[in-house]
Order: structure tokens, then C-alpha cells, then sequence
């Protein structure tokens, strides 16, 4: 009558094997492993950064570099028999008789204070005389009888041939020209040397382009050319 239960299923539990215990290095072992460790980090180079190939600047700051070189390549020494020379055409071109700014400019000289321009007022001390005359605006810088070269009578000028081809008058006081040196203005330097005021006339017609310039006694002519006909 009685029923027997039924037989429960046995649980079974999942049991985890017991873990081993680690086995540690030899010392053998571990001496082997540093040589290994040692002999890859000497054969392994670091990684070197890409270079990159290194061209010559060629923009403003390299200009600006060379620059110096090329003005000093530019400047070709002159010498003080040169200086002289291109100074003494400079003034005959003028009919004898300039400023020192004009002169300055004709030889291409800028800065007042470089050696160069210092050089040539010493020049110029040697070959004119420098004077303050009434009636001009500037001083003027006159050039010596001596270095008037083979124009005997006259203004100044590079070569006879260039005086004969280039007209010219006296100047009284007022600026009007005369014929007669004695009619001209007259100035007595301190040395006592007088010259004589005139004018270098245009060769172009029509034009009023003239140069003033003052003719030493010994260069000025009882009278002035008569100006010639068409």
C-alpha cells in the first residue's frame, strides 16, 4: 500500500584540480634569460627620425647676406690720382666753377660722411678753392687757373675744341650780360685772386639752361666771343 519514494538524482559539483605551484627559474635558466634580454636589446637600433635633405636659403635673408659682398665687390678702389682726375672734369664741364653737392653727385657719391667723400674734399682742396661770393646762394667751389688744361681763354672745358663749341658772356651786378670784362662783376678772394662773373649759355635754343661760373684773371679775356650767327 505503501509507495517508496523515488531515488533523488545526486548532485554533482564541479570540483576545480587543485592548481600546481610555480615552478621557479633555475639559476641556470635565469642566467640564460638575461643573455637572450641582453643580445636583442644590443642588436635592436632605435628608430631614427627621417632626415630631410638641407637646401641653400635662397629668399631675402640670404639676399641680404650677400649684400654686403656685393657692394664690396661693386666699389672698385680708386685712387687718389683717379679721384683727382675724375674731380678736375667734373669742374672743367661746369666751366670751372660748381658746388661741392654737385660734384658729389656727379661722381656718384651719396653719404657726406663716407671715407670716399671725405676723400674727395681733400681732392677738390688741392685742385680748387673753395669761397663764398655775394650774390650766390651757395658756396661755391672754383677751380684753379693751373688745372684749366689747354683752354687758354675762357670758361673751362674738357678740351679746347669743346670751349670753342660753347658760348658764353659776362655778367655785369645786375646779372645782364655785357661784352667787356671790365663791365663784368669782379671778386677779390682773401688770397687776393679776382675772377669775373659769366655765364655759360645753352647750345640748345629756346632754352633757358645756363650755368653761372667765375673766370680767374688769368683765363678771363678783355672781351667776351661775339656770338655767331645761324
Amino acid at each position: 500500500l505503501f509507495r517508496s519514494p523515488k531515488p533523488r538524482p545526486a548532485r554533482t559539483e564541479k570540483r576545480q584540480a587543485p592548481q600546481q605551484p610555480q615552478r621557479q627559474p633555475t639559476p641556470q635558466q635565469q642566467t640564460q634569460e638575461q643573455q637572450e634580454h641582453s643580445h636583442h636589446h644590443r642588436n635592436s637600433k632605435p628608430k631614427q627620425p627621417p632626415q630631410t635633405s638641407q637646401v641653400p636659403a635662397t629668399g631675402p635673408a640670404s639676399a641680404s647676406a650677400d649684400a654686403p659682398k656685393a657692394a664690396a665687390v661693386a666699389a672698385a678702389p680708386v685712387g687718389d690720382g683717379e679721384l683727382r682726375g675724375k674731380a678736375v672734369a667734373c669742374l672743367r664741364q661746369r666751366g670751372g666753377t660748381s658746388t661741392l653737392g654737385m660734384v658729389a653727385s656727379a661722381l656718384g657719391l651719396r653719404d657726406p660722411q663716407s671715407p670716399l667723400m671725405q676723400r674727395v674734399v681733400a681732392v677738390l682742396k688741392e685742385v680748387a678753392d673753395t669761397e663764398k661770393i655775394a650774390g650766390e646762394a651757395k658756396t661755391l667751389v672754383l677751380l684753379k687757373a693751373e688745372y684749366w688744361g689747354d683752354v687758354l681763354e675762357g670758361p673751362a672745358a674738357l678740351s679746347r675744341e669743346a670751349a670753342h663749341r660753347r658760348p658764353w658772356v659776362y655778367l655785369d651786378g645786375s646779372g645782364s650780360p655785357v661784352h667787356d670784362r671790365a663791365m663784368a662783376q669782379v671778386s677779390i678772394s682773401g688770397t687776393g685772386i679776382e675772377r669775373y662773373r659769366a655765364k655759360l649759355l645753352s647750345a640748345t635754343k629756346g632754352t633757358s639752361a645756363q650755368l653761372s661760373c667765375w673766370l680767374p684773371a688769368a683765363r678771363a679775356p678783355a672781351q667776351c666771343p661775339r656770338p655767331r650767327g645761324p
